[in-house]
């Protein structure tokens, strides 16, 4: 749920459309990163990013083919962020989850794919638009402040008025390749 409200957050901080239609707001992010150790029995891989920092992952049971994973391999991930909000009539909001999962074939290369979006409605609390501000309740009643500072977002914050329900759907996949080391 801390996530759907950082979802939240982003959405009303850089959208830049009026609640007469949905808003959508993507991002993308790829990373290459070089495998500085695994260990295929405990299923722990060091990964070395382009910054130079390892970090430690564990690679789940649902990745096949660990055991061609070498050192000095390089491991690109993609990791994209969506989030989908629209302004809805009071109580026809949908809230809810979901996730969906893919991996290589036995024999492939290993990769991964893992996808979740989740849905919630949010309701309009506050807004003040000298201060740029606007205060939300979520679904389990708890409110949130934060303050906009995008500019294209603060039009979009001149279109809220306390009452309106967002419905908001955030988005998050992350796709996982090896490649040969070169």
């Amino acid at each position: 749920m801390r996530a759907l409200f950082a979802a939240a957050v982003a959405l009303l901080a850089g959208c830049a459309a009026t609640p007469s239609g949905p808003l959508e707001l993507t991002e993308t992010q790829t990373i290459t990163a070089v495998v500085e150790a695994i260990d295929v029995p405990s299923r722990v891989v060091v990964l070395r990013g382009p910054e130079g920092r390892s970090a430690v992952f564990e690679a789940g049971p649902q990745v096949r083919n660990l055991a061609q994973v070498q050192k000095g391999d390089k491991v690109v991930i993609r990791f994209q962020e969506a989030l989908l909000a629209e302004v809805v009539k009071r109580g026809t909001g949908t809230t809810g989850a979901g996730a969906l999962a893919a991996r290589a074939e036995p024999g492939q290369r290993p990769g991964a794919l893992v996808a979740t979006e989740t849905s919630v409605v949010v309701r309009i609390y506050e807004v003040d638009t000298v201060g740029n501000v606007v205060e939300f309740t979520g679904p389990k009643g708890f409110n949130r402040r934060i303050k906009v500072n995008d500019p294209k977002a603060r039009e979009f914050l001149r279109t809220l008025k306390k009452g309106d329900e967002v419905e908001v759907r955030y988005r998050e996949a992350m796709a996982v390749s090896v490649e040969p080391a070169k």
